[in-house]
């Protein structure tokens, strides 16, 4: 199982759910922030100090508030990190649901998963973990 996580995600009981979920599969070290400037900030320096991340779990939309970011949400922090660490497997967790919007994150970004926010979200969460720790792409 992934042993390093790094989770993007502004809404604190979103946060926690996803936490639990991968203390459940038994994740090791699981961290988290709410800003994807931070997000980008953790994942660089633990590439300067060869302990890479596994695997970000980010959301898509991040609501601004009195810090002001220079990354506008998931999609452009998918960018920024996929140059410095192109290997990084990454699950998209967000409430966006246009399969057109969805496909381009695979197509353009490259992402492993992707888990709509909706009922029943953790278990399927956990699916599309272990289909990306196996190697697999999931939706």
């Amino acid at each position: 199982m992934f042993e390093k996580v790094l989770i993007a995600e502004d809404h604190e009981s979103a946060n926690i759910s996803v936490r639990k979920t991968l203390e459940d599969l038994g994740v090791a070290k699981a961290q988290y922030v709410y800003y994807c400037d931070d997000a980008l900030t953790w994942m660089q320096n633990a590439l300067k100090n060869s302990q890479p991340y596994d695997l970000l779990i980010t959301d898509l939309y991040f609501e601004e508030d009195y810090s002001k970011q220079k990354l506008d949400g998931g999609a452009d922090l998918i960018k920024a990190i996929k140059k410095e660490q192109p290997e990084l497997k990454v699950i998209v967790f967000s409430a966006e649901s246009r399969p057109a919007a969805i496909s381009n994150l695979f197509k353009e970004l490259s992402i492993d998963a992707y888990v709509r926010k909706a009922r029943n979200d953790a278990q399927t969460l956990k699916q599309a973990i272990n289909a990306v720790y196996r190697g697999a792409k999931y939706i």
